[in-house]
């Protein structure tokens, strides 16, 4: 069976301390408990020395369990790596950042201080909000009604994150398990793409051309239009 060569870093001589981060299908997550997956897939912050601070979320009105933006209760310990998952309005970080988290040891829960680069940021809670639109009659237009809200801090832990979910993340480097194959169209794609640059992409196998998948409309498009 054919293979696609990429250029990339083993992981071996990666410089300590780089931001890698493990992409991985959701079956590897499945198979790590039958003893048969990655040991990164269930690395915690029980692995690292000290505390673990444990931040609830504050929420208000219903909250569908599969909808919540962030853990409902994020548990982290000083070291421990992390992902935000949310653009910060004043741009020091983006929904894929990874960073250090470098104390957690603020009694109220206000604030956690990461490490991303070179730079300290003392992260706050941030609020989702789930709204509806109802219209008013009296002013003849709609208006946007809170129907739940959901305040947690915009992280979660980072050593590890399947494809479905690192949809949209950008990073500046990862290590991509496709386990026994790409099971769906795109999939491949996905994680191929969210590295800046192919040097920072590790995979655990070679990459088969059966790892390609690409939706039958796509392929008929083109053949209509380009074949």
């Amino acid at each position: 069976e054919q293979s696609i060569t990429i250029p990339m870093v083993p992981l071996t001589q990666r410089p300590s301390g780089s931001f890698l981060i493990n992409m991985t299908l959701a079956s590897s997550f499945t198979r790590s408990s039958r003893g048969a997956g990655r040991s990164f897939s269930f690395r915690s912050p029980c692995s690292l020395e000290g505390p673990a601070t444990a931040a609830k979320s504050r929420e208000q009105g219903d909250l569908n369990e599969n909808d919540l933006p962030a853990p409902r209760e994020l548990r982290v310990k000083e070291d421990a790596k992390v992902m935000f998952i949310k653009n910060d309005p004043d741009g020091r970080w983006v929904n894929g950042t990874i960073g250090i988290v470098i104390d957690c040891s603020d009694k109220n829960k206000k604030v956690i201080k990461v490490k991303v680069g070179k730079e300290v940021f003392k992260v706050k809670r941030e609020e989702w909000n789930k709204v509806k639109y109802v219209y008013d009659e009296y002013n003849d237009e709609m208006e946007e009604e809170i129907v739940s809200s959901f305040k947690q801090f915009p992280l979660k832990l980072g050593w590890a994150v399947t494809i479905h979910k690192a949809q949209g993340l950008t990073l500046e480097s990862c290590s991509v398990d496709l386990g026994e194959g790409a099971f769906a169209t795109g999939q491949a794609y996905v994680a191929l793409s969210r590295c800046k640059t192919l040097d920072s992409l590790n995979l655990y196998q070679e990459l088969k051309i059966r790892d390609a998948l690409v939706d039958p409309d796509i392929q008929d498009f083109h053949a209509e239009h380009f074949g």
